[in-house]
């Protein structure tokens, strides 16, 4: 998720999910000055998964951003029959976004959070 000013002047939120939940409603979205857009084809991936620094890539139909950590926090327990692992990362996020009128938006190292959670039972 992250929210800010494209170099156009607009401000753009997003908020995407991967996987995508089979719903169909789903909570990948884009707003551009308020205005909502759907996403679909939404990945999420970690260029090194182990590396908490890692950049992420993040893709949709019409969303191409890659993002910078500037901080982390983790949770992790391991029980006998629980595993859980937490990850929030504060990163700054570039890349373009693409309505569906074809209007761009460019964006520079806007703030925002990504999450990785796995839980094993």
């Amino acid at each position: 998720a992250l929210c800010g000013k494209s170099r156009q002047g607009s401000v753009v939120g997003l908020n995407l999910v991967d996987p995508t939940p089979d719903a169909p409603i789903s909570e990948n979205a884009c707003w551009i000055d308020g205005k909502l857009e759907p996403l679909a084809e939404v990945r999420l991936a970690v260029d090194a998964p182990g590396n908490i620094d890692s950049p992420w890539s993040v893709e949709a139909a019409s969303v191409d951003l890659r993002s910078v950590a500037i901080a982390h926090v983790e949770q992790k327990l391991e029980l006998p029959l629980v595993r859980h692992r937490l990850r929030h990362v504060v990163s700054a996020f570039s890349g373009r976004v693409r309505t569906k009128t074809g209007q761009i938006h460019d964006l520079d190292r806007i703030v925002g959070i990504a999450e990785d959670n796995d839980t094993w039972w």
